[in-house]
């Protein structure tokens, strides 16, 4: 049979029939009709029951095809202490045959998928600059969908034009293309709402383990090995009510007081792109060949703060109506790492329009 064939006994068969009744509808002696419940049809299965009068029937289903993501190129570890529980430290190691002498890693969150202030044109763009990039990786900073609940403060669940249920599905299949490109994942405060309520968490649940995305419900540290180089990463999603940049950069900075030196902090939540150079002293041993240290000194080593735009317009929606700053949207800035060991924030963020 050829596919317009095969549609219409597809179409024929979407409740179970009789070997009398599939032979009338088709013009054919039942004999020749025996023949159509045993081929094989490409994406579709044979289904025999019986009705109530005991009578055999047949049905042809769609059949169900698992969704799978691509596999990693990259292989990681996760920290655990001693009664075996995972810590908020990951390890990657990107593969060294990957083309070029750099690796971009592109900060990705508050997409507020499901929201009225969605800009998907926008979300669909930054996808696609990673899926299009062999050397092009992300991490995904939270607020992925809206996840308004009843009890959202500023009427946020009116603004929400997707069901939380259809935004997992929606935000989990756009995803898929790239999962194998996520490094990791954190909670956002839009899908923390549910974990307070009910101890399930959207992104972690819905998403992230059906994508084998690793996940992270609060910030999380990373170090990314490639070609003999080790590159620091600080990644949290953020909390602040700060409305100008300098407030929001300070907010987005606080790690730097408590963390040791690392390369690029990254946060998002507050929906405005700016960037931070801090430069943080640190003590540089100097080994022998047997790897004991027989000196020292201070060093000066450069460090990143990165706050991420989002994917999520203004006008019209509660951030408007509240009073708040414009945030920049549609625009993804890359933390660029060079196999001789030099790390920078890319001079030209790209405005990305689908």
């Amino acid at each position: 049979m050829n596919a317009p064939e095969i549609k219409k006994l597809a179409e024929s068969l979407n409740v179970g029939r009789t070997i009398e009744e599939i032979a009338k509808q088709f013009g054919v002696s039942p004999e020749e009709a025996k023949k159509f419940i045993v081929k094989k049809y490409d994406g579709w299965n044979m289904f025999p029951s019986r009705n109530r009068r005991g009578e055999m029937i047949y049905a042809l289903v769609p059949e169900i095809v698992r969704k799978t993501v691509a596999p990693k190129v990259w292989t990681y570890d996760t920290a655990r202490d001693s009664a075996g529980k995972i810590q908020p430290f990951m390890r990657i190691r990107l593969p060294d045959d990957l083309p070029g002498n750099r690796v971009k890693i592109y900060p990705i969150g508050d997409a507020h998928y499901g929201a009225n202030g969605h800009d998907h044109r926008a979300l669909k763009a930054h996808f696609k600059l990673v899926a299009e990039k062999e050397h092009a990786f992300c991490v995904l900073l939270g607020d992925m969908i809206e996840n308004a609940l009843a009890s959202s403060i500023g009427g946020a669940v009116y603004d929400q034009i997707i069901t939380p249920h259809d935004q997992v599905l929606g935000m989990r299949e756009q995803l898929r293309p790239i999962a194998h490109k996520c490094l990791v994942s954190v909670e956002g405060n839009h899908e923390g709402r549910t974990d307070k309520l009910a101890n399930i968490n959207p992104l972690e649940f819905g998403i992230c383990d059906s994508l084998e995305i690793p996940y992270f419900g609060e910030p999380v540290y990373l170090d990314i090995l490639w070609r003999g180089q080790v590159f620091t990463f600080f990644i949290q999603h953020g909390a602040s009510g700060a409305q100008t940049k300098g407030g929001k950069l300070n907010s987005a900075s606080r790690p730097l007081s408590w963390n040791e030196h690392t390369m690029f902090t990254l946060s998002g939540h507050v929906h405005d792109l700016t960037s931070g150079k801090n430069i943080k002293r640190c003590l540089d041993f100097i080994r022998d060949a047997n790897g004991e240290i027989i000196d020292m000194r201070v060093v000066k080593r450069e460090e990143y703060v990165i706050i991420c735009g989002s994917t999520y317009g203004y006008l019209g929606t509660y951030a408007a109506r509240a009073g708040y700053s414009p945030g920049a949207q549609g625009i993804v800035p890359a933390c660029v790492l060079e196999d001789s060991g030099k790390f920078y924030l890319e001079k030209k963020p790209l405005i990305l329009e689908e």
